[in-house]
């Protein structure tokens, strides 16, 4: 419930209360050992911290949350990550860092048949090659 709140506050808008909620419900979700509850909340915090322009300090809950969704083989989350990290990455102007974190988005949404995924990396990779040119 938690991390739900958190990201209805932040789709109202509201990153300040989202903040508590999330990192309330990483404890509960590590206390009890819950893989990929916390896996998730990292990927919400990393994404809360680049709404904030914390770019640093999204960074590492993102390859933290995709550790865990490799080490629990969720390639959902996993291909959502590499995307999110990609796009990071863009805002960093580290384009040649964020190429292979879309590719490999990219496979992982055309192995698992996940077409809007699919799209969103063909179009993360489009902005990325305008960017170069």
């Amino acid at each position: 419930t938690l991390l739900a709140l958190g990201d209805l506050k932040m789709r109202r808008q509201d990153l300040d209360g989202a903040m508590p909620d999330y990192q309330e419900a990483l404890k509960i979700y590590r206390d009890i050992d819950e893989k990929l509850g916390e896996a998730n909340t990292l990927f919400s915090l990393g994404n809360l911290k680049m709404r904030r322009d914390d770019l640093d300090g999204a960074m590492p809950d993102y390859q933290d949350a995709l550790k865990i969704y490799r080490d629990i083989d969720s390639k959902l989350g996993e291909a959502n990550t590499l995307l999110a990290l990609g796009d990071l990455k863009m805002r960093r102007q580290d384009l040649d860092g964020a190429l292979p974190d879309y590719k490999n988005a990219l496979k992982i949404y055309r192995d698992i048949d996940e077409k809007l995924g699919e799209a969103n990396a063909l179009r993360a990779i489009e902005e990325l090659n305008k960017k170069r040119s």
